[in-house]
């Protein structure tokens, strides 16, 4: 018994660091509110690929090298809560990140995930 606690706790341990990694060619997001939030990604920040993420869900997107990311998320006003806007960084590909809706801007926005 104690040898199969021991199997399974370094199996769970080995899982958990491959969920962990992150490629240096890519980039890391959290979506932390519970609905979907479209945002868009891009190597240069002329060019974007539009994105959808699912509510409280962790996704990484492939880049094609070791490029620099840019990251882009508009709100569109819909009434008092919300105010039309765009939050635009370039993001460290090292990094994870998140997307939560910024209560004082009123707007989604893009902070560091630890």
């Amino acid at each position: 018994m104690k040898r199969i606690l021991i199997v399974i706790f370094c199996l769970l341990a080995l899982l958990c660091t491959e969920v962990n990694a992150q490629k240096s060619n890519s980039v890391a997001i959290y979506n932390s509110s519970a609905n979907p939030v479209t945002f868009s990604l891009s190597s240069d920040a002329k060019n974007w690929q539009d994105y959808s993420l699912a509510g409280a869900k962790l996704q990484q997107y492939d880049l094609n090298s070791n490029q620099t990311c840019w990251f882009k998320v508009e709100t569109k006003s819909n009434g008092p809560m919300s105010v039309a806007g765009k939050a635009q960084y370039q993001l460290d590909t090292r990094k994870k990140y998140q997307i939560y809706w910024n209560i004082n801007k009123l707007q989604w926005d893009l902070i560091e995930y630890k």
